[in-house]
This record gives C-alpha cells, structure tokens and sequence, in this order.
C-alpha cells in the first residue's frame, strides 16, 4: 500500500509588490505535481506543524500576526487569527 505524503508550503510576495490572490498556504498529496491553496491568507511568510500533532499549524502573516488550524487533516483547514500574540514590523 502507497502511503500518500502531504506537503505544505508559503507562498508569499514582498512588500512593494501588489497581493495579487497568488499568496497563501499551498498542498500537494502528488509530490508537486499540482498544488491548492488551501486558505484566503495573501502574504504569509511562514508556516509550522506542531511536531507533537499533525493536524496543528501555525502560519505568521507579514501584517495581520499568527494563525492557527487545528484540523490540517481536512481539504479546506479552518485558520484562525490568534488574538494574543502580535507581531511588530521593524525597520533597520
């Protein structure tokens, strides 16, 4: 029996550049044949699996802060904003 491996990645599109609906939380059950974007999100800039559950990701956003799924498993995982953490943008 072939197991089937799910891989996510971030798309994201720097500052300067117009979202464009292109960004977001892409998967592939195919090995990168074809991706889906799997959420509304336009400029994330990373995500994470908890290692201690599967079904648990975190993606942070350039401005609207951290989202949280906890149902990865599904075809359209539900993300939520987080309310108690906030990112602050620094210039350098």
């Amino acid at each position: 029996m072939m197991q089937v491996r799910i891989h996510f990645i971030a798309r994201y599109f720097p500052v300067g550049v117009v979202p464009n609906g292109l960004g977001g939380i892409y998967k592939t059950t195919n090995r990168g044949a074809s991706w889906t974007k799997i959420n509304a999100l336009d400029r994330v800039e990373s995500i994470t699996i908890d290692p201690n559950n599967a079904n648990t990701m975190y993606a942070t956003t350039e401005s609207e802060g951290l989202w949280i799924t906890n149902n990865l498993n599904v075809a359209s995982p539900y993300l939520q904003k987080t309310r108690t953490i906030h990112f602050n943008i620094l210039s350098v």
